[in-house]
Order: C-alpha cells, then sequence, then structure tokens
C-alpha cells in the first residue's frame, strides 16, 4: 500500500479532532502557529516516549508494562511539552487555553502513534480498518486524557499560587489514571467499555 495513504490515512483523524477542539474555543481561539507548534512537539513527545518505553520495557513486563509504565511515561512527556512551551506563553491567558494546547500535544502525539501502527501492517484492508477504528478510539482517547491535566494547567495558571502544585498534580494524576484504565479495558478485550469511558467522562464534565 501506497506509504503516502497510509499516512493520510493516520493523520486525518489527528487534523479533524484538532479542529473539533479548536472549534470549542470560539471566544478567543489560538494562534495557528502555537497550535501547530504543539502538534509537532506531540509527534516529539511520542518518539520521547517510545525511546522511554524501551527501556521500562525490560523493568516491567506484561499487563503493568500497560497499565502503569505506559500511562505514566506518554502523559508525563505530553504534560512536559504544555508546562515548557506553552504555560508561560501570553497566549496562555484563560483556562479554556489549557484543553486547547493539551489536546492540540495529545493529538500529534496519537497522529505519530497512529502512522507507526499502521506502516507495519501489511494489507491495504487492514490498514484502513484499523485506521478507522483507532480515529474514532484510540485518537480521541488521547485527547482526553490530555483534557485532565490540560484543564488542570488552565485552572491552576489562574489560581493562588499555593494552591497550583496540587491542583496540577492531581489533574496529571487523573489523566495518568484515565490512561491506565483505558489500556486495561483494551488489554482485557473490553472495547465497549473504552468507548463508553470515552462518552461518560466528557458529559460529566460538561453537566
Amino acid at each position: 500500500m501506497d506509504i503516502w495513504l497510509i499516512l493520510l490515512i493516520a493523520l486525518a483523524p489527528g487534523l479533524f479532532w484538532l479542529w473539533y477542539f479548536y472549534k470549542r474555543d470560539e471566544y478567543e481561539p489560538e494562534p495557528l502557529h502555537l497550535m501547530a507548534l504543539l502538534f509537532f512537539l506531540g509527534i516529539t513527545a511520542a518518539l520521547i516516549a517510545g525511546a522511554l518505553e524501551l527501556g521500562a520495557g525490560q523493568a516491567v513486563t506484561g499487563i503493568l508494562f500497560f497499565i502503569i509504565a505506559v500511562p505514566v511515561i506518554e502523559e508525563s512527556v505530553k504534560f512536559l511539552m504544555v508546562l515548557l512551551f506553552a504555560y508561560r506563553n501570553r497566549e496562555f491567558d484563560e483556562p479554556m487555553d489549557g484543553i486547547v494546547y493539551a489536546t492540540a500535544t495529545a493529538l500529534g502525539f496519537a497522529t505519530l502513534e497512529n502512522a507507526q501502527y499502521l506502516i507495519d501492517l501489511a494489507s491495504p484492508s487492514s490498514v484502513l480498518v484499523t485506521g478507522v477504528v483507532r480515529g474514532i478510539l484510540t485518537v480521541p482517547a488521547h485527547a482526553l486524557f490530555g483534557i485532565c491535566w490540560g484543564y488542570a494547567l488552565g485552572i491552576a495558571k489562574f489560581s493562588p499560587k499555593e494552591k497550583r502544585v496540587p491542583i496540577i498534580t492531581g489533574g496529571l494524576v487523573l489523566g495518568i489514571a484515565v490512561h491506565a484504565l483505558f489500556n486495561f479495558l483494551m488489554e482485557q478485550s473490553y472495547p465497549g467499555f473504552a468507548v463508553l469511558l470515552l462518552v461518560i467522562l466528557p458529559l460529566a464534565w460538561w453537566g
């Protein structure tokens, strides 16, 4: 299968969800150049996380690798990208921005992860099916994990200094925990419950 078609299938879900979350910030949209930077920083985060996971895989194996090592590494690296490159940016001027920047980074991460999965597949049908499934399940899942700590960053930035560390820490721990639960459900072949998780948590927050 043509490599450019594979890359298109891998890229399309991430760009769609990036556009979707970007449009949610309708009152004061963020600069496109900053959104693009964070998207590509998410791709960089995926490369860094991949290297760290290779090392962690030597120490932690089996289900513990997927429900402990992977969530901790991936959410921490994505979080650091936003903390280092967006948190102190003057454009970060309202709590909603934490969610927007976190999802942009998470979707860049998910896009490279998507490409890595699809390139390893042999047949066009398997690429298409896997691309669609990951596009509606795994890609938005990464955005959801990022929303947990992105929202915390947004709240913390406009809170008293003494409250910031607990708020941010709580958000990061929540993102890791949700990621761990999602991975556990997928590893145990309960994708229906994983989908339910993606639906219930946003509804709980927005309700």
